[in-house]
């Protein structure tokens, strides 16, 4: 195929792919650090999905349950966000919902890429 053809269909499967979220309006579930919460929940209201936010352990199941997908951010976490974010991640996988991951600041520090992989082996 030519490249012109796959830009346009591209772009038409991506209209198509909005145009369906703005019908559903998907509940989408964020864990993402205190820097983007703001941005996180504007952008999924740009596009036509409803945002949830809570750093509410004992909740979490259930917002999960009733979520069309989950957005971990795992930037900037401290020991007690990491912890939830782990948790999250069991319950999405458990609950079969989407995880989107964004995987913020990876490598800048050493730390951090250790971290990551042994998050993403605990969910």
């Amino acid at each position: 195929m030519n490249k012109n053809i796959l830009k346009e269909k591209l772009i038409d499967e991506i209209v198509l792919a909005l145009k369906n979220t703005k019908e559903k309006t998907p509940l989408v579930y964020h864990l993402t650090n205190t820097v983007t919460i703001n941005d996180c929940a504007n952008i999924t209201l740009a596009i036509g999905g409803s945002p949830l936010m809570s750093f509410c352990i004992e909740e979490i199941e259930e917002i999960i349950e009733f979520s069309s997908s989950v957005v971990l951010n795992i930037g900037t976490m401290d020991k007690s966000m990491e912890t939830m974010a782990v948790e999250v991640g069991k319950i999405a996988n458990k609950l079969k919902k989407p995880i989107i991951l964004d995987p913020v600041g990876v490598g800048a520090h050493a730390r951090q890429p250790k971290n990551y992989k042994q998050f993403l082996n605990n969910c």
